[in-house]
């Protein structure tokens, strides 16, 4: 799976044991405000190297082919850039 099977007993790792290979997942939630993360928890989160075999490793932009045709056919006034999942 995504995540490996957690250990039996965690009662020797260390936080800084846990965090390898989930450093960036591990920064991204303290950059969010997630202030406690203990080594359950964070060995919870998948490696880093999972998240990038599923998803890659940057963003995917999709359309990039159809902007010229955009900005000729639809009038800048009507032209906006919206958050997909926040329209009311």
């Amino acid at each position: 799976g995504l995540v490996d099977e957690l250990p039996d007993n965690m009662e020797g790792i260390t936080y800084e044991q846990a965090v390898l290979g989930r450093e960036h997942l591990v920064e991204i939630l303290t950059e969010a405000g997630v202030e406690e993360l203990d080594v359950p928890t964070i060995l919870s989160l998948p490696k880093w190297s999972s998240v990038t075999k599923l998803y890659g490793d940057g963003p995917v932009v999709i359309g990039l082919e159809t902007c010229a045709k955009f900005r000729e056919t639809i009038p800048v006034d009507d032209a906006s850039i919206g958050t997909a999942g926040t329209n009311e």
